[in-house]
C-alpha cells in the first residue's frame, strides 16, 4: 500500500509540473534576473596550512573531496575557481572564507 501511495504522489507531481510548463509556455521567467555569472577564486598564500584551507572550503563546497581538489589546484598553480554563480551569493561565500583568513576574489 505504501508503494501505491508513493506512485500517486509522483503522478500528482508530474501533473503539476506539466501544468506549470503549459502555463508558462516553456519560457524562462525574465522578471527576476540573477545577473551575470561570476567566479569565486581562491588565491594561494604562504600563510595558511592546507588542512585549514580544506576545512574552510568544506563550509562552502560541502564536499571534502571537492575542497581538497580546489586547495591543491590553488597550491600548485597559484589560484583555483571554487565555484561560480550570481555575484550576491558568491560575495556571501567570500565573506565567509575571508573570515577564515583565506585570500579569495569574486570575478
Amino acid at each position: 500500500m505504501d508503494t501505491s501511495k508513493n506512485n500517486e504522489q509522483k503522478i500528482k507531481a508530474i501533473n503539476l509540473d506539466t501544468a506549470v510548463r503549459q502555463n508558462t509556455n516553456d519560457k524562462p521567467d525574465t522578471r527576476f534576473s540573477l545577473g551575470p555569472q561570476c567566479k569565486l577564486t581562491l588565491h594561494n598564500d604562504n600563510v595558511n596550512y592546507t588542512f585549514h584551507v580544506t576545512k574552510a572550503l568544506c563550509r562552502v563546497l560541502h564536499s571534502p573531496e571537492q575542497a581538497k581538489t580546489v586547495m591543491l589546484e590553488a597550491h600548485t598553480s597559484g589560484r583555483a575557481v571554487i565555484c561560480s554563480g550570481n555575484r550576491e551569493k558568491l560575495e556571501c561565500y567570500a565573506v565567509l572564507l575571508k573570515g577564515n583568513n583565506l585570500k579569495v576574489s569574486v570575478e
